[in-house]
């Protein structure tokens, strides 16, 4: 919780602040999406589902552009796989950085797909409903005002996880005292776990999953990319009202997992790196600082960016 405070802190105060204009000279019309994007990539679920809810109600994005983002803009915050799952639960610092990248990587390649292959209307504003002269205008609030609402929307987005993750690991215990019952082996049942909540899913299956090492990192990836059923709820949660439906989100979450298990395998599989290599979290810990973690995301920031330049242009 105290991680996903500063996070989802640190992303309504983006939202607060309204900073994408400074996006309008490098991505011109798109630079809306490319904000909310870049936010669902790298901010963690589900406030990619925050952004693009708050942004269709503002009329800034139009319903075609908002289930586009809802195919790719709901992932992992980076410092969630390379620290809790890289770090925390595989002891492995070099596999928390080849699980974000098959994460990362997976998203793009929807993204491009969905942009050459689906039938996406872009709009500019004069096709969107007129705002109100007032919501044009930016109202000036200073910084404490910024962090009181920055605060209670970070409240209340915890409280909603919190609650989704009670009731589906409430569900995924009760499913695992029946598959037991009816004899269902261990491996599925840890999978099957995983697809209800995933964090708890994922140590389950780091500790006890019976299968090769790049097999098992591959199936984490996959539940990486899938996000679980706790997840998926929280995401809806907050876009149900863009009446985009559930099974979109499930459909690409689906396509996102399998995505991120070929991708995961495939570099385990080149890569010269002995795995089974345990990496003291100590170590680790102290190597990497607040500047280090800011220069990564900044980074990703940067590829992302140049890389969504380059597919959201009209056609």
């Amino acid at each position: 919780m105290p991680s996903l405070f500063l996070f989802i802190l640190f992303t309504n105060i983006i939202l607060e602040l309204d900073i994408k204009n400074g996006l309008k000279r490098i991505f011109k019309k798109n630079y809306t999406i490319v904000y909310i994007a870049a936010i669902g990539m790298f901010c963690g679920y589900p406030m990619g589902a925050k952004a693009v809810s708050k942004y269709y109600d503002k009329k800034e994005i139009t319903h075609s552009d908002a289930t586009f983002l809802m195919s790719f803009a709901n992932n992992a915050n980076p410092i969630y796989i390379i620290s809790t799952i890289g770090i925390a639960t595989l002891e492995n610092i070099y596999l928390g950085f080849v699980l974000a990248l098959s994460h990362y990587l997976s998203s793009l390649l929807i993204c491009t797909y969905y942009y050459f292959h689906k039938d996406i209307i872009h709009e500019t504003k004069t096709n969107l409903k007129s705002k109100d002269n007032i919501s044009d205008k930016k109202l000036h609030k200073n910084i404490f005002d910024i962090l009181t609402q920055s605060i209670k929307a970070t409240y209340f987005t915890l409280s909603q996880i919190l609650a989704y993750l009670i009731i589906f690991n409430v569900l995924s215990q009760d499913i695992r005292v029946i598959l037991n019952k009816i004899n269902i082996p261990s491996n599925a049942i840890y999978i099957i776990e995983s697809m209800f909540e995933a964090t708890s899913g994922i140590a389950k299956i780091a500790l006890n999953f019976n299968a090769s090492k790049n097999i098992t990192l591959s199936i984490i990836s996959f539940i990486l990319g899938f996000s679980g059923t706790s997840i998926i709820f929280q995401i809806y949660s907050f876009i149900y009202t863009v009446k985009i439906p559930i099974t979109h989100i499930i459909k690409y979450k689906l396509i996102q997992g399998t995505l991120s298990f070929i991708l995961t395998y495939t570099f385990l599989n080149i890569s010269s790196i002995n795995i089974t290599e345990k990496i003291k979290n100590i170590r680790i810990i102290n190597s990497i600082n607040d500047t280090t973690i800011f220069l990564i995301i900044v980074s990703l920031v940067f590829l992302f960016s140049a890389t969504i330049k380059k597919v959201t242009r009209i056609k």
